[in-house]
């Protein structure tokens, strides 16, 4: 019996290598026969190559998988090895001649790239299989959460998609038409056409936008709806606007409770159970989940990559490794600037080790080191396949792939800074047995505490000083003229001007409730640090916070102050951070006066009551939302997404004769809903002879109109094209709309004399 299990085995792998052989000579043939360099007569069939592929696919099949039972990664292991050959040669094939392949055989290539890689640092035992003690299932995880938390989790989500789907359609928002009328029927035009390179609809690459919303063209043809094509005035667009909105919304308020999952997993029922209340009830992330943007999901993705690798690192169950790199692939396909969670990261591989070394005993940093870099190769690995595969263009342009990650105008000034650092490293795990930076981390290790203080004692002094410079009325540094010109201000301010402007919105624009909980835990920071550093809670706040230093650290950098938008994944973070400010609070109640457990749901439902107060507060202009804490002269929505555009179009409408109105409008939002005629350029031959009846203005665009008017004398000196002068006009006012009752918030309208 051994003797013919031998002999099988001996056959088993003469055929191995006949199929591997062929396979790769026969690719060699048919890839020559499509290029330019062909041997062959152009009346060659190349449809005998696909045949013996067939063929020998049929062979490898009946004879290795069909006569005995054989496991899914022994599977694997053998189809790698067999297809090795048929690999190299295929992209050998690809590199030189460049021949006019079907897209599976790109496709081939470039995943069994990826399963290769992986299967090699599996196979080199890279990552961390361990996994903590008493996993539970689906059904186990859910009992053990509760009725109460649940029912409150529902009720969240049932909040949130009230105030959300309100007015969901009545509203225009700044480059939405981009993605109506363009980039996302393009993208799915090109995918039915199978033209897979022009699915690069943009430079975000906003590909996740494509998916999610593209569900809507299901039910409408925008096209219908362009301005362009005849009849479009007399449809409403607030059938296409709900179409694509509502996946965008739905999909928002459907992550609330993986995100409960999550933060359950890293930081307690309690917190998590607050953090989502936060997370799910913010008028800002509501307000982004409503528009057409990548932004409306950039702050899912991304912060979901954070959480489940802290999640991993502490439970060491690889299932939340491979989610990590899952999210970040999502998080990049979303938006670029997304990158910076890789170094984040990177980072935390180190901080994990200074602030939690003891969850690994007696394990050496070496062999920590040699681990945790292995598991960064994996999420690498899993991210850039995600990307890959859900990103058409990359198919036959794999070097999309770079651009999209370390080639990005996002990563483009941090990348060699990075590249250096992990260089290093790997020359320390190779050639000094991690000597050198052992000697760094041990010392950081036993600084740890003072770290941790001055982590939060800096965040915690910006947070005082960005109160004290608001009720100063900005005289130190002017926040909102930086934030009005994101991209220009680093000349005037200088690197701490833009680093600190970046916390103006990220604390105003979080409820009040929210920040009294961050001013709470990182008070404990700085105060009780020596007694409860190494508690998981504070450490996860200390995380947290050095991923928002990161993030401003990188935007300004590149030169860039962060408006509410640009950082838009930072705010479920900061919610967290303060859902644990909170819970201390709560919990010192609770010890002090003995409370009952089940109190704790009510302070919860306190919690949502008091956050639901925000949404209503800003209703229907979510994104537009500043806390009282802000004076009322002030606000956050610097660059605006068109809140108003809707309201100024209604009152025009009910004016008589409304159809044969002219106006002007600096939103070109208002076109869209408005009735009669509609102008929104700022050229003097397209607006000379015009008769407006009505300019419409708006406090987001003064900067902008009144620099283009000056630039145009002709405009300039007309006493009615010169648009600067309505912005401050107080005559003539026939309809005014204060944006959550802030008066340097306006859009207006204003009958022109004539």
């Amino acid at each position: 019996m051994q003797k013919i299990t031998a002999l099988f085995s001996q056959t088993e792998n003469v055929i191995s290598l006949f199929i591997s052989f062929f396979l790769s000579v026969n690719i060699a043939l048919l890839a020559n026969r499509k290029s330019e360099f062909s041997i062959f007569a152009d009346t060659q069939n190349p449809d005998v190559f696909y045949a013996i592929f067939l063929f020998l696919i049929a062979i490898m099949a009946s004879f290795f998988f069909f006569p005995k039972k054989i496991s899914t990664p022994a599977i694997i292991k053998k189809l790698i090895l067999i297809f090795l050959p048929f690999e190299l040669t295929l992209i050998t094939c690809l590199y030189f001649w460049k021949p006019e392949l079907n897209v599976l055989f790109f496709l081939f290539a470039v995943i069994y790239a990826f399963i290769a890689s992986f299967l090699i640092i599996k196979h080199a035992g890279l990552g961390n299989d361990k996994t903590t003690k008493g996993n539970q299932t689906t059904k186990q995880w859910v009992a053990k959460q509760g009725k109460v938390p649940l029912i409150l989790l529902f009720s969240i989500m049932i909040i949130s998609g009230s105030f959300g789907s309100y007015r969901i359609s009545q509203f225009s928002a700044v480059d939405e038409p981009l993605w109506t009328f363009d980039r996302i029927p393009s993208f799915w035009k090109n995918v039915r056409e199978m033209n897979w390179k022009n699915t690069n609809i943009s430079d975000k690459p906003g590909i996740t936008v494509a998916l999610i919303s593209g569900v809507g063209l299901l039910d409408v043809n925008p096209k219908l709806y362009d301005s362009k094509v005849d009849g479009s005035k007399n449809r409403s667009s607030e059938k296409m606007n709900y179409a694509f909105r509502l996946p965008l919304l739905l999909f928002a308020i459907f992550s609330l409770p993986l995100f409960y999952f999550l933060l359950e997993r890293l930081i307690g029922k309690r917190s998590s159970l607050l953090a989502v209340s936060l997370i799910g009830l913010s008028p800002i992330l509501l307000g982004m989940s409503r528009i057409i943007n990548p932004d409306a999901l950039l702050w899912i993705f991304a912060p979901m990559s954070v959480l489940s690798f802290l999640t991993y690192q502490k439970r060491r169950h690889v299932n939340y490794l491979y989610l990590t790199g899952v999210f970040l692939g999502l998080a990049i396909l979303t938006k670029y600037v997304a990158n910076i969670v890789y170094i984040f990261l990177f980072g935390m591989i180190f901080l994990e080790y200074i602030f939690n070394h003891s969850r690994y005993g007696d394990i050496t940093f070496r062999k920590y080191i040699i681990s945790a870099i292995k598991d960064f190769l994996i999420l690498v690995i899993l991210s850039l396949a995600t990307f890959y595969i859900l990103y058409p263009g990359t198919w036959l342009k794999p070097q999309r792939i770079l651009t999209g990650t370390i080639l990005s105008q996002a990563f483009v000034s941090t990348w060699p800074v990075f590249a250096a650092f992990f260089s290093l490293l790997i020359a320390d795990v190779i050639f000094f047995k991690n000597n050198i930076f052992n000697i760094i981390v041990r010392f950081a290790s036993k600084q740890k505490d003072l770290i941790a203080y001055l982590l939060g004692a800096v965040f915690l002094s910006i947070i005082v000083f960005i109160f004290y410079n608001v009720y100063l009325d900005m005289k130190i540094y002017n926040f909102q003229e930086i934030l009005a010109s994101p991209k220009t201000s680093f000349k005037e301010n200088g690197f701490l001007g833009l680093f600190l402007s970046n916390f103006y919105p990220l604390i105003f624009a979080i409820s009040p409730i929210a920040i009294f909980g961050t001013i709470i835990v990182l008070t404990k920071i700085i105060f009780r640090y020596k007694k409860e550093i190494n508690t998981e809670k504070l450490n996860i706040t200390l995380f947290l916070t050095f991923f928002i230093f990161l993030y401003y650290i990188g935007t300004t950098v590149n030169n860039v102050v962060s408006t509410s938008r640009y950082q838009i994944m930072l705010y479920p973070l900061i919610l967290i951070i303060s859902s644990l400010g909170l819970v201390y609070m709560y919990e010192k109640i609770e010890k002090k006066y003995t409370l009952k457990k089940s109190f704790f749901t009510f302070f919860a439902a306190l919690i949502i009551i008091i956050s639901t107060f925000s949404l209503a507060d800003s209703k229907p202009f979510y994104l537009s939302y500043a806390s009282f804490l802000l004076p009322n002269e002030n606000y956050l929505d610097l660059k605006d997404m068109g809140p108003g555009s809707y309201e100024v179009a209604e009152y025009l409408n009910s004016l008589p004769n409304s159809e044969k109105l002219t106006i002007w409008t600096d939103k070109k939002g208002v076109c869209t809903f408005f009735k009669g005629s509609c102008y929104g350029d700022l050229s003097y031959d397209e607006l000379e002879g015009v008769s407006f009846d009505y300019i419409a203005v708006s406090w987001g665009r003064k900067s902008r109109t009144t620099n283009m008017v000056r630039s145009q004398s002709k405009l300039a000196t007309n006493k009615i094209l010169n648009f600067a002068q309505y912005y401050d006009q107080e005559e003539n006012i026939a309809y005014k709309l204060l944006i959550n009752d802030r008066p340097a918030q306006y859009v207006k309208v204003i009958k022109v004399n004539k």
